[in-house]
């Protein structure tokens, strides 16, 4: 995983190839064959293996603590040469590629269920309502930052994740069947 993220932060995902990543790592080719199946899932796992590291779930107590924690993490995180290869890459994966297009899916729906943990803990305090959606309040947390990042290449501020707090924020609280 080393030697993926390593390679990634040198080289787009198109120029990157299973021999390079064993050759990096000092392994046979197959022996990374046999472990992850396909360069799709080796480069979901190490992406995955980075966010993890350098992004854990908070646990403050408080929603709008945990969400502002959790958006700082993204928006740190998401300035990485690899991770922006990586993400720009998920965004223009053809459907027709289906192994690289359902690691990409479950890439980013792994990420977003952890990230609606945060909402549930405040759903079992008595912070939101019951009815509170986590998945969308994960979604317009990170919305802006995504955004602001990758369409407009624009840096990320504070008043950007100011803002995108209190609109998570709301749509925790408005929550309606």
């Amino acid at each position: 995983m080393s030697a993926a993220l390593g390679l990634l932060e040198q080289h787009s995902i198109e120029e990157l190839n299973v021999s390079q990543i064993a050759q990096a790592a000092g392994v046979a080719e197959t022996t990374i064959y046999r472990r992850w199946g396909s360069l799709p899932q080796i480069i979901a796992e190490a992406m995955s293996r980075l966010v993890l590291s350098e992004n854990q779930i908070p646990d403050s107590g408080s929603l709008e603590d945990d969400l502002k924690r959790l958006l700082a993490n993204v928006a740190s995180i998401i300035e990485k040469p690899a991770v922006r290869r990586v993400f720009r890459f998920t965004m223009s994966v053809d459907d027709k590629n289906s192994d690289i297009s359902n690691e990409c899916k479950r890439f980013w729906r792994t990420r977003f269920e952890m990230g609606t943990v945060i909402v549930a803990r405040a759903i079992r305090r008595g912070e939101v309502p019951q009815l509170a959606d986590p998945q969308a309040v994960i979604e317009v947390l990170v919305g802006g930052v995504y955004v602001r990042s990758f369409l407009l290449e624009q840096p990320v501020t504070n008043t950007l994740i100011t803002s995108s707090v209190r609109a998570a924020m709301d749509v925790a609280r408005t929550a309606s069947g």
